[in-house]
């Protein structure tokens, strides 16, 4: 089950328990058109001709009749269960529940596909979630872990892809996060698309220790339209989209135990306009601007990226009139420089803990596609300015390309119940895009950027 104590089973024409099951058998090679070695075949008569032969066909032909009257009984299970399925709602493009005769469905990443990354620190290793589109439209996860031992694929710890939701909008965007919260969701991680005519914001989450794992989320009751070319950005409790009238748009977990202290997820969300008004398709970005879980669940705890009405890319620090702890990380005096580059344009940016730092404050990267398709890379680190610089790592890129980067998460209460800070920068500090249609993953590096290869995806 999802964020909660009980979330529908299904999002508007998508039926988890079913097509992500049914999806994840299409992605397995073994699953698909497999069939039994022939037998090689005998020669016989047509007509009995001896005792021994008429044995032999009074068996087989008792066979024959069991076989007729089992394949009659199973084909009406099958049409009851297909009845059953029948009524409920169908994903937008139906799917053969024959293997054999099913089409093969495309499982390649389509160009320019919607990124999403996110990830989590376990005791031994960490965990890495990238979230994309299929050309089936389908929302696909290779995840990667440190933690598994031996390399997997391609000598890496990158395992073979599989769904995580049946089809989104062909234009979706996707945003990924990471729920950390005591012995139950370790972790839960939170991915978000648009789906449906409307271009509704939904939402599916992923645990472990749920039965089963995938689950529609509970975002899915409120029904939020965004524009249909809006981007997401997510970092819990918080996620962004743009509205039809350019507005962006706040949507937050409701957190029980903000007296205690305890910023507990809940099944209950809220949403408000921003005093935000983006080109249409602009990039968004999220970041939070304190180390402390329960400063950035509060308001002014977090900054968006976003790009203006005339292409330039600008911050903004929601209800940072309500607070004066949080916005040094981000400080007034110390402005963007001019930076102008194509509308719509991909947007990415992260955070990590400074160094040092005793008022919980962040260091911020932001990264953005120029008009010669490279990628810029931004940083601020200090009370002084923001530095850009254009890294060989970061030359060359698909033009229109998606960027996602990760941000580390954190918590009130970890599993040991005590609080879990934002870590400084280490070597899950990644961001990803498309080179060649192929998704390239960068590091950072110190103030440089290195590129560590493509994610094996089939």
């Amino acid at each position: 089950m999802g964020i909660g104590t009980s979330y529908p089973n299904e999002l508007p024409a998508v039926n988890y328990a079913r097509d992500v099951a049914y999806l994840e058998k299409q992605d397995d090679p073994s699953q698909i058109h497999q069939q039994q070695p022939q037998q090689p075949l005998r020669r016989c008569t047509i007509l009995p001709q001896t005792g021994r032969q008429r044995v032999i066909w009074a068996v087989l032909s008792l066979v024959v009749i069991i076989a007729v009257i089992g394949g009659a009984v199973g084909g009406t299970l099958g049409r009851r269960s297909t009845a059953s399925v029948n009524s409920a709602n169908q994903p937008p493009t139906p799917i053969s529940s024959s293997p054999a005769t099913a089409p093969t469905q495309p499982r390649s990443i389509k160009a320019n596909s919607p990124l999403g990354v996110t990830a989590w620190r376990k005791v031994t290793g960490a965990e890495l979630y990238l979230y994309y589109q299929g050309q089936d439209n389908v929302i696909r996860l290779s995840k990667y872990d440190s933690g598994r031992g031996l390399p997997t694929q391609n000598n890496s710890y990158w395992l073979e892809p599989a769904a995580a939701a049946a089809a989104a909008t062909s234009n979706t965007a996707i945003s990924a996060t990471t729920v950390v919260y005591q012995q139950i969701y370790q972790p839960q991680t939170q991915t978000y698309f648009f789906n449906g005519p409307n271009n509704q914001l939904s939402g599916v989450n992923h645990n472990t220790l749920w039965n089963p794992p995938n689950n529609a989320d509970g975002i899915n009751m409120y029904n939020r339209t965004a524009d249909q070319r809006s981007s997401l950005a997510s970092y819990w409790p918080y996620t962004i989209y743009q509205n039809i009238d350019g507005r962006l748009v706040e949507v937050q977990n409701v957190l029980g135990g903000y007296g205690e202290g305890t910023f507990s997820p809940s099944g209950d969300y809220a949403a408000q306009t921003l005093e935000i008004l983006a080109c249409q398709g602009s990039g968004i970005a999220i970041v939070p601007l304190s180390t402390a879980f329960e400063t950035v669940a509060q308001p002014g705890g977090y900054g968006i990226v976003y790009q203006s009405l005339v292409g330039s890319l600008k911050t903004f620090i929601p209800n940072a009139q309500k607070t004066t702890n949080v916005s040094r990380s981000w400080p007034p005096d110390v402005t963007l420089p001019d930076i102008s580059f194509p509308k719509g344009y991909a947007i990415a940016a992260f955070a990590t803990a400074r160094l040092g730092d005793r008022q919980n404050r962040t260091n911020t990267f932001i990264l953005y596609q120029d008009t010669d398709s490279g990628i810029v890379a931004l940083r601020q680190d200090d009370d002084l300015s923001w530095r850009s610089s254009r890294p060989a790592a970061l030359a060359k890129a698909d033009n229109g390309t998606r960027i996602a980067c990760i941000t580390m998460p954190m918590s009130a209460r970890n599993a040991d119940l005590k609080p879990l800070a934002l870590e400084e920068a280490s070597a899950e500090n990644r961001c990803y895009f498309q080179r060649d249609l192929a998704v390239v993953e960068v590091q950072l590096k110190g103030t440089d950027w290195v590129e560590l290869g493509t994610v094996p995806i089939p």
